[in-house]
């Protein structure tokens, strides 16, 4: 198995749920090296639980654990704390006054109809080395809600992962400092320690596995490449006056 990263898509409703059945993984997984933004490391030693209601024909899935390193583009922390640690690979740790944590709960029918999820995620990005707090481009220092209000609204899996796209508060830490509103990502569980009967996904029945990874990517929005774009091009013009 293997760690997978996420990409924002469109919100999708099918008779009701956010999501319809889709036997499959999604198939739009956008990965930190492609370019897409802060990349969150999640880990814990609890497994991902499914509870099934087989009277309401409905299940939870919930997930908890604790926010590790995270990786983040150029151009988007402060120069001063870009240039000193470098901006790539930065720990995460407990927020101030709070923690780390990372929860997930996601309803779904025994179908793989997504009916509602959400998710939130805690902490506080520091350099590397030392504990300084990390600050965005706009000034915003990120110590705190990371993500806070996320919301699942798109569903996949296959035999032994689960992939989901959704969206974040634009009232949260991420967003206030000019990072988008947008997050996906992909599960990947451990087939050998699935309990369910086949030792795959189900969703008609209870069961539990452990993960193998589970990485976060909050998408930046078009107004950041464009921002890059216009740099980019001011550097070139500067270069050749120089010339």
């Amino acid at each position: 198995m293997r760690a997978s990263r996420f990409l924002l898509v469109g919100l999708w409703g099918f008779l009701g749920f956010v999501s319809s059945a889709n036997a499959a993984l999604l198939g739009t997984v956008c990965t930190f090296a492609s370019g897409c933004g802060p990349d969150f490391a999640v880990t814990s030693t609890n497994p991902i639980d499914y509870a099934y209601n087989t009277g309401a024909g409905t299940g939870v899935l919930s997930f908890s654990g604790t926010v590790g390193n995270v990786s983040f583009l150029d151009g988007q922390l402060d120069p001063a704390f870009s240039s000193q640690f470098g901006s790539t690979s930065i720990p995460v740790l407990s927020a101030t006054g709070g923690d780390k944590a990372f929860l997930m709960s996601l309803t779904i029918d025994s179908t793989g109809n997504l009916i509602s999820g959400s998710l939130s995620m805690n902490g506080r990005v520091v350099g590397f080395p030392g504990s300084v707090t990390a600050t965005s481009a706009n000034g915003t220092l990120l110590d705190g809600n990371l993500i806070v209000g996320g919301a699942i609204d798109q569903l996949g899996w296959d035999n032994s992962n689960i992939d989901f796209t959704g969206s974040i508060d634009p009232t949260s830490l991420l967003s206030i400092a000019g990072y988008g509103t947008g997050l996906s990502g992909i599960i990947s569980l451990n087939a050998a320690t699935n309990t369910s009967s086949t030792g795959n996904v189900e969703w008609n029945e209870s069961w539990s596995a452990a993960v193998n990874g589970f990485d976060v990517v909050v998408p930046l929005p078009a107004a950041f490449w464009l921002f890059l774009s216009g740099i980019t091009a001011l550097f070139s013009v500067s270069k050749k006056a120089r010339q």
